[in-house]
């Protein structure tokens, strides 16, 4: 099968098509015929500090071509997206079951190569690490909301039934905040934004701040006392 694969040349690295081995699946694993993959700022670190021969690829949609005799969640034929550990860039990719997500019909697969990457990190950053499920008042602001991962923390957000201040860095795009489902926007370019966020949120409680590693998102939890994050 071809795949694109890390080549170092001199002081720099490439990728190129290669013609590589078919990948093996054990029991546990399915085989995705792949149509697309996303592209990460992983990859590129992947790239450019390996040297050589890494097929890069955090992340891939397309079709279930085969199933390991332990898997019984997944069959030949389903339309999927998955999370990888690299190797997204080829045309077969074997997989974790568990790492592997449905998509309904109407999701073209183009699109849907990156949806696992950034629906994993907001899944995380809202619920597993700030534990808001234990949490009464559930408010909480979203940073960037116009961008690809904050545009997916509001209607996750949403979808959990949390109360969601988003913000954007224009007056034009608070709008788009608010047809993604944000309650309320605020441009943090304009006047005092800690102000404006408090005006907003109608109280002045103390918050908590978590910074979400690599990705584009703050979250600031707004609740009657702090808690640990």
């Amino acid at each position: 099968m071809k795949a694109m694969v890390s080549e170092k040349r001199w002081f720099s690295s490439i990728l190129e098509q290669r013609e590589v081995i078919t990948p093996k699946f054990n029991d546990n694993e399915v085989l995705i015929k792949v149509c697309s993959a996303g592209v990460n700022r992983g990859d590129i670190i992947d790239v450019a500090t390996s040297d050589g021969g890494v097929c890069p690829g955090l992340e891939c949609s397309g079709i279930i071509e085969a199933v390991g005799s332990n898997v019984s969640c997944w069959k030949v034929g389903e339309r999927v997206c998955a999370i990888l550990k690299g190797g997204g860039y080829t045309e077969q990719v074997a997989v974790p079951a568990n790492c592997v997500l449905p998509l309904p019909d109407d999701i073209d697969l183009d699109y849907a190569a990156g949806l696992p990457y950034a629906s994993c990190s907001v899944w995380s950053a809202l619920f597993k690490m700030c534990d808001l499920q234990t949490i009464k008042d559930k408010r909480i602001l979203i940073r960037e909301g116009t961008s690809w991962i904050g545009a997916l923390a509001i209607q996750f957000a949403k979808y959990m039934g949390l109360k969601v201040i988003a913000s954007t860095g224009s007056s034009e795009t608070v709008s788009i905040c608010d047809h993604y489902g944000a309650d309320f926007s605020v441009d943090d370019t304009s006047g005092n934004f800690v102000t404006a966020v408090i005006e907003k949120a109608g109280r002045k409680d103390k918050h908590q701040v978590l910074s979400y590693g690599g990705v584009r998102l703050s979250l600031w939890i707004f609740m009657e006392q702090n808690v640990p994050v």
